[in-house]
């Protein structure tokens, strides 16, 4: 095309050069180079026009070496020891919280990685947000803050941003969501329309209803809207990649999607979590510099001892029966709704109606596919796992009669009938391309196209073979679906794509969390993580745990291996209760002891304090609950084990029956396991065992949450004191007043301890 010049905007970076090939050796610029090259200038991008020979060149922009500007750590300072304590309400001054600020400031200013763990009470997320709200502004620059969970962004949104901003700091913030999360102002104008007729009444209603609040909504997101929608309804009105007209839209100016990508764009600071952060950086690595977020030079990587979870998950595939229905199911007609093909065969022109008998064929092999596409998941669900609820791929599963014969050949013909539907979409999609269509027709061409994209994805993984290297295989069902089995797959290892994505790609990072080290050392997260050339610090907890905790350590509980360790644990999980008068958290490793030790704890005492088990409500309402009653009992796992912050006497007594080791059970466990024993090593020592210390120390976090907090973390697990690990578990905890011995001498003290003021 003579008119128009292929370039990737978002790759270069400032002090770099764009060469540009001129075959005709004409090296004079067009229109279209000078466009880009003012754009590319703005960035302080050099571009250079060549002929094929290489040995004349014009030179459109010479490159500016961007240097960023260092932080003004005058004013850092000022921030923290004047400004933010009058404007907290009860502040008390950090210890290690304006070194550490110092420390992250230094970082962004020379680049680097540092690894920084901040313990309980540090006040990490004003240490790390000021310097980078500071840097952003003398920059005009962002900085991206990642988290795991969703509880700390909403704390960084709702409280820490807004309290720098009293602070006097003017800055632009965003906090970023997927793209999904967002209503598309015209597919719910096509919904609206449909909505008589085109759906059953409860839809009908839920449509009208979005309807509204899209006229008032700022946002224009599914949280916003606060109500739970079906996903196959709100896929029909949700933004979609696949989907966007962008700027074709008639919405595009007021649309919600871009409004939000409009405001991440003059942002100093992006709010995000870990899985879009690495979903970001793996995008841009495929298209050549085109990502979810926005460009940004520095990167805050909070939670970061998730970072090894976040990024296997980032990556990871799974395909179900309801996932292929749902990419096919928009295609042909279902509850009263019109299929896409159907909408496209009327909206097509009658000089085109030989393309009708192309999509009633289609329409049909689309309704077989549906029909037949639960095959091999039944299959699995019935005969390979009728004894466990996952199955590891392994050499031995795949030469298996049973798979051969059965399970393999169902696998491989649904590939096939998925990749011969997604030829007759593909043909379809060419014969109809430049047609001019309705708004409905156009509509039903892209429900197409992400019909293909994402069958695409669905057939890669089913024909991608049984055994890749490098990667963990999987057959999974979950009981008490009707449709509960997946085929899954994940990366064995995270490290080298971390390496090659993250931490060589951004100039300057900070990872940090208030657990990232085991017994003093760094090597577990940097191993996981692939993180290389890097600074660390620990930045101790001002808390005074000696005088403010107390470590229950009972010697005579039997084993988690002895047959009689549940009712054990029971009758001294209800002792420790009784004696406390609640304001304890129970923190279980599995879904079956919260619901053995909700039933004894709602036996005992339902009728004397709240007894809360995890599963009966929402966690936010079970904390809400918790607090607000002042002496309840929480049962809980996972979820509870961290994130949570219960400041004064509603928590003072938090019971942990067996140490948390990951079981390695779960295929990507196994796989690692094999791995880390391929390299030499033990896989207990160098995985395991650092991974169950750090969750043990979050465990022990939810206890003191400020200066004023007392209580006391029961650990009844005897391996503590008989195993040689136990040494390591117990040097990595806080310095809490120690008290071990029988249950019941140790109760006792602990009941002393509690009531001292």
């Amino acid at each position: 095309d003579m008119t128009s010049t292929p370039a990737l905007m978002l790759r270069p970076r400032a002090g770099e050069v764009v060469i540009h090939n001129h075959p005709s050796g004409d090296i004079r610029p067009s229109q279209a180079d000078f466009d880009l090259a003012s754009r590319y200038g703005d960035e302080g991008i050099g571009v250079v026009i060549v002929n094929s020979d290489v040995n004349e060149d014009n030179w459109v922009v010479e490159p500016a070496g961007k240097r960023s500007k260092p932080l003004d750590f005058d004013k850092l300072d000022d921030l923290f020891n004047v400004k933010l304590s009058s404007v907290i309400d009860g502040y008390e001054r950090r210890e290690g919280q304006l070194p550490m600020a110092r420390e992250i400031g230094e970082t962004f200013d020379s680049g680097g990685v540092l690894v920084t763990e901040a313990g309980t009470g540090t006040g990490k997320s004003l240490a790390y947000l000021v310097p980078s709200i500071l840097w952003a502004i003398a920059n005009d620059s962002k900085v991206v803050i990642s988290t795991y969970t969703k509880n700390l962004q909403a704390q960084l949104v709702s409280s820490d941003i807004p309290i720098t901003k009293r602070a006097g700091l003017e800055f632009e913030y965003a906090l970023i969501k997927g793209r999904g999360n967002y209503i598309c102002k015209r597919k719910l104008g096509l919904a609206l329309a449909e909505a008589e007729g085109g759906y059953n009444d409860d839809d009908a209603s839920i449509i009208k209803r979005i309807g509204e609040w899209s006229k008032t909504s700022s946002e224009g997101s599914l949280q916003d809207f606060g109500e739970i929608v079906d996903h196959e309804l709100w896929e029909r009105v949700r933004s979609d990649t696949d989907q966007t007209l962008r700027a074709r839209c008639p919405h595009y100016n007021d649309c919600f999607y871009y409004k939000s990508r409009r405001k991440a764009a003059s942002s100093h600071i992006l709010v995000t979590n870990h899985a879009l952060t690495i979903a970001d950086l793996h995008l841009k690595g495929e298209t050549g510099g085109d990502g979810i977020l926005p460009r940004y030079d520095r990167l805050v990587l909070d939670e970061a001892h998730h970072l090894e979870d976040a990024a296997t998950s980032a990556i990871s595939q799974s395909i179900t029966k309801r996932g292929v229905t749902r990419a096919l199911s928009p295609l042909v007609k279902r509850r009263k709704r019109i299929g896409a093909l159907s909408k496209l065969k009327k909206a097509l022109p009658e000089e085109m109606s030989s393309v009708h008998g192309q999509i009633m064929k289609l329409e049909r092999q689309v309704e077989t596919l549906l029909g037949v596409c639960g095959e091999p998941f039944e299959l699995i669900g019935e005969l390979l796992l009728s004894d466990a609820t996952e199955l590891r791929l392994t050499e031995e599963v795949v030469e298996s009669e049973l798979f051969r014969e059965e399970v393999g050949p169902l696998i491989d013909e649904l590939a096939a009938q998925i990749g011969r539907c997604m030829a007759r979409l593909g043909a379809l999609d060419a014969a109809v391309d430049g047609v001019e269509l309705s708004p409905k027709g156009t509509q039903a061409v892209l429900d197409i196209n992400r019909a293909i994209n994402r069958l695409k994805g669905q057939q890669r993984l089913l024909s991608g073979g049984r055994i890749e290297e490098g990667v963990c295989s999987w057959f999974e069902v979950t009981k008490g679906l009707s449709s509960p089995a997946r085929i899954s797959n994940a990366p064995i290892e995270v490290a080298k794509m971390l390496k090659d994505l993250l931490w060589h790609n951004i100039d300057g990072i900070v990872a940090t969390s208030a657990t990232l080290s085991v017994s003093g050392n760094f090597d577990h997260f940097t191993t996981r993580t692939g993180a290389s050339d890097i600074s660390t610090s620990i930045y101790e907890s001002p808390f005074d745990y000696r005088s403010q905790s107390a470590l229950v350590l009972p010697r005579d509980l039997p084993r988690p291996q002895s047959p009689n360790w549940e009712s054990s644990i029971e009758a001294c999980v209800i002792e420790l209760v009784g004696a406390a008068k609640g304001g304890v958290f129970v923190l279980c490793t599995s879904h079956a002891l919260v619901r053995r030790l909700g039933a004894a704890l709602s036996s005992k005492f339902g009728d004397e304090m709240p007894v809360l088990v995890q599963g009966v409500m929402s966690r936010e309402k079970i904390l809400q609950k918790f607090q607000r009653h002042g002496d309840s009992v929480l049962v809980g796992t996972d979820s509870f084990w961290e994130g949570i912050s219960v400041k004064g006497d509603a928590l003072r007594l938090v019971i942990i029956p067996r140490l948390p080791f990951r079981m390695p059970s779960h295929p990507v466990a196994q796989a690692r396991y094999e791995l880390i024993q391929a390299a030499g090593k033990d896989p207990f020592r160098a995985w395991a065992l650092p991974e169950a210390v750090l969750k043990l120390r979050q465990g022990f976090g939810r206890l003191i949450r400020s200066k004023s907090d007392r209580g006391a973390v029961a650990i009844l697990d005897r391996r503590l004191h008989e195993v040689w690990y136990g040494k390591v578990f117990l040097t990595s905890l806080p310095p809490a007043e120690r008290m071990t011995g029988p249950t019941r001498s140790i109760i006792g003290r602990m009941v002393q301890f509690l009531s001292q003021p």
